[in-house]
């Protein structure tokens, strides 16, 4: 059991609702401090255990109130209330509606330590259970294949250890080396089978090769691909 007291002068709750995995969002109004001495809607969203996930203000010049709250089926959050700052006479009633979180970002939005359909605001949002969605980070293999010629003279190279460097939009997730890595200037190698790597389905990946030529143990890049120099020099792949 837990309780929470907002201490501000003037501050007023007006509607609570529950979602499905039991955070508690109030609505009501709080003075404003911007000096109009009006009212401002004030919209607090909790979690099970009464931590603050989020909170936010509406209004204008004059007075708004937030009368009640609701949550529709996918945790969407709804406010109604009165404003006598815009409409055409002096109070109207407005409704606000304030998207559930992001389930398919990659990003721990409320820093719960949790991603995407992981996190329990997602779980039963109707994208998580349409495509019983999973953005967390799986076990992967992926296969790099190619074949290196010495582009001056045409012929094929037929030793030469790589590094490769995977990344996603944030940056890099996962690299290895791979030591004599060519048979007959040919490279056939399983991302993922010697150190483990984690992608997430549906996502785009991109890939930086770097080659130590005439190598049997990766010391330093002779040559390295999909570095994006130049700007079309990109390798990228999708989990």
């Amino acid at each position: 059991m837990w309780n929470r007291t907002d201490v501000n002068a003037g501050n007023s709750g007006s509607g609570v609702a529950v979602d499905s995995n039991n955070n508690i969002a109030v609505t009501g109004y709080h003075l404003t401090s911007a000096g109009y001495g009006h009212e401002d809607v004030m919209v607090v969203k909790y979690d099970s255990n009464g931590t603050t996930l989020w909170n936010g203000t509406a209004g204008g010049v004059l007075s708004e109130y937030g009368n009640d709250i609701t949550f529709d089926s996918d945790n969407n959050l709804i406010v109604v209330g009165q404003t006598n700052s815009s409409g055409a006479g002096k109070y109207d009633y407005f409704v606000i509606k304030y998207g559930a979180p992001r389930c398919d970002d990659g990003i721990d939005n409320d820093r719960n330590g949790l991603t995407d359909c992981e996190d329990p605001e997602c779980r039963n949002t109707h994208l998580c259970r349409l495509f019983n969605k999973s953005f967390t980070p799986q076990p992967t293999i992926v296969t790099l294949q190619g074949r290196l010629t010495n582009t001056t003279t045409g012929d094929v190279i037929t030793t030469a250890s790589m590094r490769v460097t995977i990344s996603n939009s944030t940056g890099q997730v996962w690299n290895d080396t791979f030591n004599n890595s060519l048979s007959s200037g040919v490279f056939n190698i399983p991302l993922g089978a010697s150190k483990e790597l984690n992608l997430i389905a549906g996502r785009v990946y991109s890939v930086k090769l770097e080659v130590d030529i005439s190598s049997t143990t990766f010391v330093t890049a002779d040559a390295t691909f999909g570095d994006g120099s130049p700007a079309s020099d990109v390798i990228k792949f999708t989990a």
